[in-house]
């Protein structure tokens, strides 16, 4: 019983030091929050809208430029599976993330499937969907089933303690 009553105090009084901590933390997180909302409220006034919209479209800008094709190119390499044709890739921009939606064509729908499958595997894509499937007619009679996927890209060069594969052009716009 005396071991037990040991083992409750200690942890009681470890546990009196993690709160202390959650505390600053707390607190830290609280002061930063007001911050925020200060520098919220200065970019919020009427006179500001111009340098905040200015802001926005230069932050977009610098995103645009690093985008790369051809890492992208690369990545997409590694991932297709043999017959799928990429048809089209559109990327979309949005609070710093690159949104790529994939426009492909297969014989099969498990083709994309595996391109899904592939994509999950890769460290360049994140939560990879198969958003719609399309069965068409080809010329010789046969099907062709084309899909669109979308997927969170990230660049490899983005990601720490993985070496660039290839490098941007010095404009960005591989």
């Amino acid at each position: 019983a005396a071991v037990l009553v040991g083992f409750a105090i200690s942890a009681l009084l470890g546990s009196r030091e993690v709160a202390r901590e959650v505390g600053k933390v707390e607190g830290q997180i609280a002061t930063l929050d007001q911050q925020r909302a200060r520098a919220e409220e200065v970019m919020g006034r009427p006179e500001n809208h111009d340098t905040r919209d200015k802001s926005q479209f230069l932050n977009q800008a610098i995103a645009r430029k690093a985008f790369s094709w051809t890492q992208v190119f690369e990545e997409l390499e590694r991932v297709v599976p043999p017959r799928v044709h990429v048809i089209s890739i559109r990327p979309e921009i949005k609070n710093n993330q690159v949104l790529l939606v994939l426009h492909i064509a297969g014989d099969t729908r498990e083709s994309a499937v595996e391109l899904v499958r592939r994509m999950e595997g890769s460290d360049s894509f994140r939560q990879p969907e198969l958003r719609s499937e399309d069965v068409r007619t080809v010329a010789n009679g046969g099907s062709q089933v084309e899909f669109e996927v979308a997927a969170r890209y990230t660049p490899r060069a983005a990601m720490p303690g993985v070496p660039r594969v290839a490098a941007a052009a010095p404009n960005g716009g591989d």
